[in-house]
């Protein structure tokens, strides 16, 4: 005698939602009291005070990122410079030296 495989999972499937509605059956009579409240009121609050916390330093380190590209493009800019200035002191020098040996 074999169970197919649909009417197993048929059951299996029943049985979950029999346990679910139990559980939520139990949560529900289950009454909140007045310290439960106030402790998740101060959780959170405990909470919110330390996402308002991580939000501002985020906002500080994408500032400090932001300082930090324009200091890097500023230095890219200035080598950028200094080997234009290398490359025309090259020309000048190798163009003095070939006429000093002729």
């Amino acid at each position: 005698m074999s169970i197919e495989l649909t009417i197993l999972i048929s059951i299996v499937s029943v049985c979950i939602a029999v346990a679910s509605f139990m559980r939520t059956t139990f949560r529900d009579t289950k009454k909140d009291t007045t310290e439960e409240v106030e402790e998740r009121a101060s959780m959170n609050a405990r909470v919110l005070t330390k996402l308002d916390t991580i939000s501002d330093d985020l906002r500080d380190i994408k500032k400090d990122n932001q300082n930090l590209r324009k200091e890097l493009q500023e230095l890219s800019n200035r080598v950028l410079i200094l080997e234009q200035k290398l490359q025309i002191g090259k020309v000048e020098y190798a163009s003095s030296f070939t006429e000093k040996s002729k």
